[in-house]
């Protein structure tokens, strides 16, 4: 943790570090919510994490795994050799078998025998220290290499030997670069223009009085005019039946405003009102000339996100400024 927060400060002076330990990550939640309040971006050094982010704890900032790799063996076998250590038995735990036993191979380091522990997501840093300790009481091992800190700090407290598995600054190095590849991507795609397509189905209503379909359209506007409040969009009228709303796909994109927009489709089924509706992004670097897109889902570059069942019958989408695109639907059957 020191090692990458004094990489951090003293090669990325222009952005800020924050360091949290954790000692075990088996009770790790107020940290994490800590860390999604004050960053923008997170990188776990230990692998522990893996587990619960996996398990139940949803991360939304972006977020990168520092793993062990050939130049963290290499090194602890190089610490052993410089304290003068000959062990021959040990243990390691979360390193890749045919890796280690490569490195052994072409370093000429040799072990009688190698108890290795695959890492596992869905094991506790409690069962992997039991492991190491019951080799040693039983003789098995006179070594434990780990890359676990809390396990590391454990096992000296009872006097095994027990050596790190660190990560390199090659690696350090390589996990800040791709976090802050990461955080500038995502609050690129957070600024994409999106443009929503809400259609009010009138063909059930078509042989009946013509203020009924009134009725229904201004139902769904007064809905719309609090949601694109929410999402801080602006919204017209693009048919007789079709609203046209348009934001940042930060702005829709996200729970909140997912599940208001559900609650208006909810709603508007409770008063035997039916919507189709779908939502386009634009794409960076968008073509200069209109593309003309046939009916079924839009591949590739542009991606349409369904809230319940989406009626398109073609998609056209018109380029802006060669970094913004409005996508305008008109609708045919397409099953989510």
């Amino acid at each position: 943790m020191d090692k990458v927060y004094k990489i951090g400060r003293e090669f990325y002076k222009e952005h800020q570090f924050i360091h949290f330990n954790v000692n075990s990550t088996d009770q790790c939640n107020d940290v994490l919510d800590l860390c999604e309040e004050q960053a923008d971006g997170i990188i776990f050094t230990g692998l522990g994490f893996v587990k619960v982010i996996n398990g139940f704890k949803k991360i939304t900032k972006p977020h990168f795994f520092i793993s062990r790799d050939g130049t963290s063996i290499m090194k602890a076998f190089w610490n052993i050799k410089r304290k003068g250590l000959n062990p021959k038995n040990i243990s390691i735990d979360v390193v890749d078998e045919y890796l280690l036993k490569d490195i052994c191979e072409e370093f000429q380091f040799e072990f009688q025998d190698m108890y290795i522990y695959p890492f596992d997501s869905e094991k506790k840093e409690a069962v992997y220290k039991e492991n190491h300790r019951e080799l040693w009481k039983s003789g098995k091992i006179d070594l434990v290499i780990t890359s676990y800190g809390w396990i590391y700090n454990e096992l000296k407290k009872e006097n095994i030997p027990v050596e790190r598995l660190e990560i390199t600054n090659t690696l350090i190095r390589h996990s800040i670069d791709y976090i802050i590849y990461k955080i500038k991507n995502n609050t690129a795609k957070k600024s994409q223009i999106a443009t929503q397509i809400v259609d009010v189905n009138i063909k059930q209503d078509s042989k009946r009085y013509q203020y009924e379909v009134l009725k229904k359209i201004i139902f769904v506007e007064n809905q719309l005019v609090d949601y694109i409040s929410t999402i801080q969009g602006t919204m017209f009228r693009s048919g007789d039946t079709q609203f046209t709303i348009v934001s940042t796909r930060g702005a829709i994109e996200n729970g909140v405003t997912e599940q208001f927009f559900l609650n208006i489709l909810f709603g508007s089924k409770r008063e035997n009102i039916e919507l189709y509706t779908g939502i386009g992004f634009a794409h960076i670097g968008a073509c200069h000339l209109p593309i003309f897109v046939e009916t079924g889902y839009l591949m590739c570059e542009y991606i349409f996100k369904y809230f319940c069942t989406i009626y398109l019958y073609r998609v056209i989408i018109y380029n802006i400024d060669n970094f913004s695109a409005i996508i305008i639907c008109k609708y045919n059957q397409i099953y989510r």
